[in-house]
């Protein structure tokens, strides 16, 4: 071969190394496609699934094989063909990311009754929905307990970023199908997520919220209103908490228990007691009559738990129910007098 075309090629290479092809007709998104067919064989009873993946109309990764597991329903063979798609998927993703920035960069399964879809940015469809416990309806109490069952939901259907995300920053110079397709399938998402939350709410509290225009907006909202209330809730749980003093009337052992309750809920707003601070509260909150038996054990060293302490109590109370028995009930004592 002639030198000169080596050292023109090599200068042809080096100069357009930067340079890709680009079909127009079809944008730059990653495109698969997965399905099952439950137990084509039934002399092993075991499903067949396969994907192929697609760019720029170009098939680029396909695969057929039977499932290493038996299914036990159209469903379950479905889901494991869609989750052998996902790992390819996030294979691609990770693959085209030094290939080219124009490739789309998040792929997110989309479930249908047959078929399982992979493209850009597309959020899951309501048939996948419906294997998530979805979380009773807000009513204004209870906000956070509420936001973390949503945020779990959420999370499952692959939307809990759409909470912090804002939608992508098209430059006006840099407007090209590939974009304007990035930013509707965004969109689709942001609106999926935002109607998901809202479906979340009663109705009057849907009518307050709905003209929020994106899903951040929408959380961020609630947040701050419900954030605030909950901080008056702590107050009170805290001014229960100190204001909780047993009684002889009642037994320890269920005043015990209502302590507890009181203990978890402190701890269900986000506040921390140390075991040794619960233990020294309980004890000190003991009824008059267990005077003797409270400065006992405020003068013992080792330390105890909350499981020692409340068996210590079950057997203190115990042992008084059975002196008390034993006693029996006090007798009236009278003295006669005659009179003549």
């Amino acid at each position: 071969m002639n030198w000169n075309c080596i050292t023109r090629l090599l200068r042809y290479l080096r100069y357009t190394q930067e340079y890709v092809l680009h079909y127009n007709r079809y944008p730059v998104v990653i495109e698969g496609h997965c399905d099952a067919n439950w137990i084509s064989d039934k002399n092993d009873s075991r499903a067949t699934s396969g994907y192929v993946f697609s760019l720029g109309g170009a098939t680029i990764s396909w695969k057929s094989s039977k499932q290493t597991v038996i299914a036990r329903s159209t469903m379950e063979s479905e889901f494991i063909a869609l989750d052998k798609a996902g790992e390819e998927a996030e294979w691609l993703r990770m693959a085209s990311q030094p290939m080219s920035t124009s490739v789309s960069a998040v792929m997110t399964a989309v479930m249908t009754s047959a078929v399982a879809v992979t493209t850009g940015l597309v959020a899951p469809l309501p048939n996948a929905i419906s294997l998530a416990e979805k979380p009773e309806k807000f009513n204004g109490v209870n906000f956070k307990q509420w936001q973390q069952k949503m945020f779990f939901y959420l999370t499952t259907l692959n939307l809990a970023r759409f909470l912090t995300e804002t939608v992508p920053h098209v430059d006006e110079g840099d407007v090209d199908a590939q974009s304007l397709s990035a930013v509707h399938a965004w969109n689709h998402s942001d609106f999926l997520c935002r109607n998901y939350i809202l479906n979340g709410l009663v109705d009057t509290l849907y009518n307050v919220y709905c003209k929020a225009k994106t899903a951040e907006e929408l959380w961020e909202s609630l947040d701050r209103k419900y954030k605030t209330e909950d901080a008056g809730t702590m107050k009170f749980v805290v001014a229960k908490f100190s204001d909780f003093k047993m009684i002889d009337a009642k037994t320890v052992m269920s005043q015990v228990q209502e302590l507890q309750l009181i203990l978890h809920d402190i701890h269900a707003e986000g506040m921390i007691l140390s075991e040794t601070f619960q233990v020294a509260a309980m004890i000190e909150k003991l009824p008059p009559s267990c005077v003797d038996f409270k400065n006992h054990l405020k003068h013992k060293r080792k330390e105890m738990t909350i499981e020692d302490l409340v068996v210590r109590l079950r057997i203190e109370e115990d042992n008084k129910l059975a002196l008390k028995r034993i006693d029996g009930p006090e007798t009236v004592k009278a003295n006669l007098v005659e009179h003549g």
